[in-house]
């Protein structure tokens, strides 16, 4: 069995989306990563030094202004075996994220890089085509993980109205409506 935090870095820096991209820069110095929290210290982006670069030139003024621009932020738990995010987190694109930010009871502990992700992959591991497949040869240890799980899940910030929209699925062919509950009804606008 694989799980998520076998694969994962801690190298990472909580950034308030209220810093400005070259705040947020200098935070980061070695670390690779970004986790974009919001005022409830919930993760709402995950951003590389690049993309703080880019916005710079830019002259975004936030980081908030900055997330309907970068791919889709993904979330997954600690505890969720590799092959579940695999099963879920192709639905998001994941190949345009950067990777995924990793938690153990709402609290961010790492990230899954997506290159973690592609050398999982490279490695010979193989996805099997249906729920049958995995369980056919899995022993009953792999059926039921203990403590709390959180399965993938996408974050999505919505270019008409601003508002971040928690989704466990995304269609791009098929928008749901934006979950702003301060705004009339909408659909979800993306870049």
């Amino acid at each position: 069995m694989y799980l998520v935090k076998e694969h994962m870095t801690k190298d990472f820096v909580k950034l308030s989306e209220t810093l400005t991209p070259a705040e947020a820069r200098s935070q980061l110095k070695d670390n690779n990563y970004g986790v974009v929290v919001d005022s409830n210290d919930t993760p709402i982006a995950l951003v590389l030094v690049e993309d703080l670069e880019q916005a710079t030139k830019r002259k975004i003024p936030s980081l908030k202004n900055l997330l309907a621009n970068i791919p889709l932020m993904v979330t997954v738990g600690s505890e969720v075996e590799i092959k579940e995010f695999f099963k879920v987190a192709t639905l998001f694109d994941i190949g345009g994220a950067s990777g995924a930010v990793v938690l153990r009871d709402e609290e961010i502990v790492g990230v899954l890089p997506a290159e973690n992700v592609k050398e999982f992959l490279c490695s010979g591991y193989e996805i099997p085509s249906n729920e049958m497949d995995w369980n056919l040869f899995g022993n009953s240890n792999d059926s039921v993980l203990g403590g709390i799980h959180q399965l993938p899940r996408g974050s999505v910030i919505c270019l008409e109205c601003g508002f971040n929209n928690s989704l466990d699925f995304l269609d791009r062919n098929n928008l749901p409506f934006c979950q702003n509950p301060d705004k009339p009804s909408h659909k979800l606008l993306l870049p």
